[in-house]
């Protein structure tokens, strides 16, 4: 048992301040104790410090000892313990010097972590923090043999950019491209918090062990990797001839969609920089919380919060931060009316101790007063909310359905049953038909009506929290069919769809312009071969009529191994459309798609500031609330059409109360 006294905070004495840590050197960082000293600067120090980005891990076990000098009397020292995780005790030997201290701000160390009100202190603060730094270190772990592979291969990409095609057809590259996507796949990439760190650092180097290159170098070679795999597929081509990797199609999964590839795009289009060379955010917080989605936080607050210093339209606030002072002057009465007015519409406020279903209501209410009132609603049929626990929140509020969850979320981690493949970013469900805000919208269901003022759109309950909506009810639920399961395409559509023999007929209009949603996979109209490619995928065996097989055509077996990129590039949208769906039929005989969870007799709404229909099922006992249960997809029905229904047949507007 050892003497040293454990480590205890000493207050902030300013809120405009931070910790640094003074890394002590040692003649073989790797061995020895850590020993360190805790030290207050204000936040415009001149003392040059770098910062630690690592991964926090939920079940990591505080069992390595930090040894913290704090000043004594006179010129001793008192020797105190703070206990870390071995992870976070790897990354301070591997970045220790061998003769001089090291400066570096790590939030784990440098924040109490306990002190709740600390922490909402020293969030809003994160931008500058990692902004002053003058280098973000980048810590992945400890170096293995494929880590060593992969940061060597790394240089060799980024220095024969000119060989880059050559390095791409050779087959003897396997290995690096493994160990490649192998370090691409580290516990780092998918964390929530790295999304703010590494976009506003000056500079970074990504470390291994001691063994590290420059974030430039990474990124370039991630954004070629991800260029070449996605438009061509050629390098898990290789991976498959290879019999060391058992010939697995697709072993990469989806690249894109891998969180080191949203990262160095990330960091590309997060900001621009003004005349001044002053970064300017250039997405809103709707978009960043929906588009980021595969990456974790370890506290569901963070879903949020990790992404108000990247965001255009927050400006983030602590709560112990005072309000305008009110004076009696008459010109800064005025000056702070207007403040109150403009800049209190971008506040978001940093709380951990508030609810963590508030938190996602407050996001929601926030980003319905800020979007675009004719889709302001899209928010409530876009997966982001991480699922939320008796451990993670002790307030114990049902999540309302108006939260989507990231269960439904497109793309999730798969752990493949060959070793040698480990974890994959796949598809899980389909894309959510109402895409990203701030983008190209894909459809216009409730045409150019917005979402309407409503004075209590939140009502608040003891047990349960509501959201009052405006809307139609154009229709219902007549037949649901089979559910597309994995992506495959139940032959069993086709009866439904009226098409008899596709041997000898077309596939009729409305079923494939259905199965694609009738889009692109850009949002644009379906190109014309759609239509072709459709029948073609049905017609694998003359001899058999499909209607009669009852399997579900295999998508993903057609896009690997049928030597056809037009038919593929088709089945790929189809995929993002059907996955996980069902076919239905509208009580006016209209094809459409919607979640496996919707039933029969559902009723079909248009809501107003939604782009896209929604199936509401009316409870069972009681039938003055419903459950929002996702979107749909309703053939002749996306494009304000509902809208004329509602004039042709004096269709009275309805308030739903959302549960």
């Amino acid at each position: 048992m050892n003497d040293f006294k454990e480590y205890k905070f000493s207050e902030l004495t300013r809120p405009d301040s931070l910790r640094l840590i003074k890394l002590e050197p040692a003649p073989n960082p790797a061995e020895g104790k850590l020993v360190c000293e805790l030290i207050e600067h204000p936040l415009d120090t001149r003392q040059r410090y770098e910062a630690l980005s690592w991964s926090w891990g939920k079940d990591d076990l505080l069992t390595q000892p930090l040894y913290i000098n704090k000043p004594g009397r006179g010129n001793n020292k008192i020797v105190t313990q703070f206990m870390i995780t071995p992870h976070l005790g790897g990354s301070l030997r591997a970045l220790r010097y061998t003769n001089q201290p090291r400066y570096i701000w790590i939030d784990a160390i440098c924040i109490d972590q306990k002190n709740i009100k600390e922490r909402n202190n020293q969030v809003p603060l994160m931008d500058q923090i990692y902004g002053n730094a003058t280098k973000v270190c980048i810590w992945l772990g400890e170096s293995d043999e494929k880590s060593v592979k992969a940061l060597k291969f790394i240089r060799t990409i980024v220095q024969r950019l000119w060989d880059f095609e050559e390095l791409c057809n050779n087959k003897d590259l396997a290995p690096d491209w493994e160990a490649l996507i192998s370090l691409m796949r580290r516990k780092w990439f998918s964390r929530r918090w790295v999304l703010q760190e590494i976009a506003l650092a000056k500079a970074g180097d990504v470390y291994c062990g001691r063994d590290c290159v420059s974030w430039q170098d990474f990124a370039d070679a991630v954004s070629l990797f991800k260029e070449v795999e996605s438009a061509t597929h050629r390098l898990s081509e290789i991976m498959k001839l290879d019999q060391k990797y058992h010939h697995v199609p697709q072993f990469f999964g989806e690249v894109p969609y891998l969180g080191a590839a949203l990262l160095v795009d990330a960091t590309s289009n997060l900001f621009r920089k003004t005349e001044k060379g002053r970064r300017e955010p250039l997405s809103s917080l709707e978009y960043l919380v929906s588009k980021f989605g595969v990456f974790e936080a370890t506290q569901p607050r963070d879903v949020v919060y990790a992404l108000l210093a990247i965001s255009k339209d927050t400006t983030i606030k602590s709560t112990s931060e005072e309000d305008f002072p009110e004076l009696d002057n008459p010109a800064v009465v005025k000056l702070i009316a207007w403040g109150r007015r403009n800049i209190a519409s971008r506040i978001f406020v940093v709380d951990y101790s508030r609810p963590i279903v508030d938190v996602y209501k407050d996001f929601i209410e926030f980003s319905i007063r800020k979007a675009d009132p004719t889709r302001a609603l899209d928010i409530i049929c876009r997966p982001w909310a991480i699922p939320v626990t008796a451990e993670s929140d002790r307030a114990g509020m049902t999540v309302p359905v108006w939260i989507p969850s990231l269960q439904d979320a497109a793309f999730q981690w798969t752990t493949h049953p060959t070793k040698e493949v480990g974890r994959q970013m796949t598809r899980h469900n389909a894309d959510p038909f109402v895409g990203l805000p701030n983008t190209q919208r894909n459809y216009q269901a409730a045409g150019t009506r917005r979402i309407t003022s409503i004075r209590r759109r939140f009502i608040h309950r003891k047990s349960y929290n509501s959201m009052m909506v405006h809307g139609l009810v154009v229709g219902y639920v007549k037949t649901k069919y089979e559910v597309s399961r994995n992506g495959g395409l139940p032959t069993r559509w086709l009866e439904p769809a009226r098409w008899g023999d596709p041997r000898k007929e077309d596939p009729p209009e409305d079923f494939w312009r259905t199965l694609v949603a009738d889009r692109g996979p850009n949002g644009e109209n379906p190109p014309p071969y759609y239509r072709r490619a459709c029948k073609e995928c049905f017609v694998t065996d003359p001899s058999r009529n499909p209607r009669h097989d009852g399997n579900p055509l295999n998508t993903q077996k057609l896009i690997d191994e049928g030597r056809c990129s037009t038919i593929a590039e088709f089945l790929r949208r189809v995929q993002a459309v059907i996955w996980n769906r069902c076919l239905m039929h509208t009580g006016s005989d209209q094809l459409g798609l919607l979640p496996e969870k919707a039933v029969e007799g559902d009723l079909i709404c248009i809501l107003f500031g939604c782009t896209t229909p929604a199936p509401l099922p009316e409870t069972d006992t009681h039938r003055y609330y419903y459950q929002v249960i996702g979107e749909c997809y309703v053939h002749g029905m996306m494009n304000g059409e509902g809208l004329e229904i509602q004039n042709e047949m004096e269709i009275k507007r309805t308030v739903f109360e959302l549960r």
